[in-house]
């Protein structure tokens, strides 16, 4: 039954995979949540009201929980605490990182039903965590799955998020991947994955994400690669701030938050012998933390100071929940031009297994720099005349490499498809063509593909601006997503490092104890015939590929 009348609500599911998937899934609700909280003006309480576009990342638990008073508009409805419940699901082979989450301040939007863990870890190894975990918890998280998938009216998309250097990630997640797609062949699987720096201290991590990326080829519909390195260098001259705990997002909120998300759900675990077992609830030592800083709590802990610089990891997964949000602000919001998730994979991927997407963040679309932003832009003179010069701005830097989060030059590539989504209020469907027809002269298109640009224009803005706060709205944003050969640059620098240690047979032994290992050479010869392929696709594609393999990127040969 739909539970939102007058609106068909188009559903994600995320799949929280591994570590680094788990502490980037807190920073993605925590802004899901500041993009669709909406203080309540005419209620004394300070109660708050959800709009209908949260149905695609959220559902409520009850329909008693659900209050629609007649004098409110239809699509303005106020939750009770502990209704409103986020449409994932908490995946990892340690406890750690799921346990945080489910005892933070979070806690409130998930049920015990949603989260497995284990013990042990998968070791750094994808054959654990793909040959050994997966078939021993596979079909116990398609469960969960299931459960989340029957209070949907549409599923569209699942989301999985996780990162290719470690076991459970890397290898879990991918076995997942596989399940999504027997179970559930008609919903696009989209993929965020995290790509190891070349410094990682984990010395299998080229072993991990090459067997991974063999996965990832075959069984996903469209992939977000995202570098470790990247995220760095993007994060760290940015003023990424924690406010203090009186504010979100320029809500005046705490207590709201407190009574909305506080109620307990007890967290869960899965030992060995598949069992369901209590987690020990954690003994209060406090009291709760206001419900604003716990908003901007995440991987790296939570503080109840004032305002204070976020930690690098803070930084990093923030980018790459900005970028899962503004890759669904079509989907949830309203705007001239939208674009639903299943016209990125029509008309961003021409080939099946070339469905690799690089993506840029302007800078005014990544938390904690719009407002500053606004700042300079506001003297411009008109809103809508400020507007268009920022967006020349932020298009004029959006295939520039170190705005990428991927070390790869697009300008070095040949494109085959590019989806330019713009957000802001201000914002006119002219001079957005105008901005792209230039870019378009610029780029390497594909000599079949001349025209390949998809635009989106939503004219909700991100999660730093408020429609309450004064002055100001925030300055237009933009994501760009680009399937471009260039993406074979990081391809070839991860086979460098796996031909390093196979070339010895290091650590190849950890592996022969959950797979045969000749399906390292495999998965070995798969990501050769990407390569090739990617280098083939394009009028020039023969042209960038010998670029590419000459700039020190790395060599076919074995």
């Amino acid at each position: 039954m739909n539970r939102f009348p007058g609106k068909m609500p188009r559903e994600v599911i995320t799949l929280q995979v591994g570590q680094a998937g788990n502490q980037i899934g807190r920073r993605f609700w925590e802004q899901a949540l500041e993009e669709h909280c909406q203080p309540d003006e005419d209620d004394d309480h300070g109660e708050l009201k959800f709009t209908d576009s949260m149905s695609s990342f959220f559902h409520l638990h009850d329909n008693d929980d659900l209050i629609c008073g007649t004098a409110r508009k239809v699509r303005d409805r106020i939750v009770k605490p502990g209704a409103l419940k986020a449409r994932a699901v908490l995946v990892d082979m340690e406890e750690g990182p799921v346990t945080e989450t489910l005892r933070g301040p979070l806690r409130g939007l998930f049920d015990s039903h949603q989260s497995l863990t284990d013990v042990s870890g998968a070791g750094n190894n994808f054959a654990h965590g793909h040959h050994c975990y997966g078939p021993q918890y596979g079909e116990s998280v398609l469960e969960a799955v299931r459960q989340a998938a029957e209070l949907c009216d549409s599923l569209q998309s699942f989301f999985l998020m996780h990162s290719l250097g470690g076991g459970t990630g890397s290898g879990l997640g991918t076995y997942i991947l596989t399940l999504l797609e027997d179970d559930f062949p008609q919903v696009h699987r989209f993929v965020t994955a995290i790509f190891p720096s070349e410094d990682d201290d984990v010395v299998t991590s080229p072993y991990n994400s090459v067997l991974a990326l063999q996965q990832l080829t075959a069984h996903a519909d469209c992939v977000l690669p995202v570098e470790n390195q990247s995220l760095m260098t993007l994060a760290a001259p940015f003023p990424w701030v924690t406010r203090s705990g009186s504010t979100v997002a320029g809500f005046h909120r705490p207590s709201t938050m407190d009574r909305l998300l506080a109620p307990p759900c007890p967290p869960v675990g899965l030992p060995k012998e598949g069992k369901m077992r209590p987690l020990p609830r954690p003994t209060p030592t406090a009291a709760p933390a206001p419900a604003a800083a716990a908003l901007r709590g995440a991987a790296g802990g939570l503080e109840q100071a004032a305002e204070r610089p976020a930690c690098g990891f803070d930084g990093m997964n923030d980018l790459v929940a900005r970028l899962l949000l503004d890759l669904t602000a079509s989907m949830r919001f309203g705007g001239e031009l939208n674009v639903d998730l299943n016209e990125i994979t029509t008309n961003l991927v021409p080939y099946p297994r070339l469905h690799y997407l690089m993506s840029s963040l302007s800078l005014s679309s990544s938390t904690g720099t719009s407002r500053n932003n606004a700042q300079e832009w506001e003297p411009l003179g008109s809103a809508q005349a400020a507007a268009s010069l920022h967006l020349r701005q932020i298009c004029s830097k959006v295939f520039a490499r170190e705005n990428q989060l991927l070390r790869a030059d697009p300008r070095q590539g040949s494109v085959l498809a590019c989806a330019l989504l713009f957000r802001g209020q201000e914002l006119s469907l002219a001079d957005v063509t105008e901005n792209v027809k230039k870019l378009q002269r610029e780029m390497n298109m594909a000599s079949w593909n001349k025209d390949g640009f998809k635009i989106g224009l939503c004219q909700a803005t991100g999660s730093s601006s408020s429609p309450t706060s004064s002055g100001p709205p925030p300055p237009p944003s933009l994501l760009s997503l680009t399937n471009n050969s260039c993406v074979t640059s990081t391809f070839l620098r991860l086979l460098g490092r796996f031909q390093k240690l196979y070339r010895r047979r290091a650590m190849v032994h950890h592996y022969a104890e959950y797979m045969d290992v000749t399906l390292l050479e495999e998965a070995r010869e798969d990501l050769r015939g990407l390569i090739e392929e990617y280098h083939g696709v394009g009028a020039r594609g023969k042209a960038v590929g010998r670029r590419v393999t000459g700039c020190g990127a790395g060599s076919l040969v074995a």
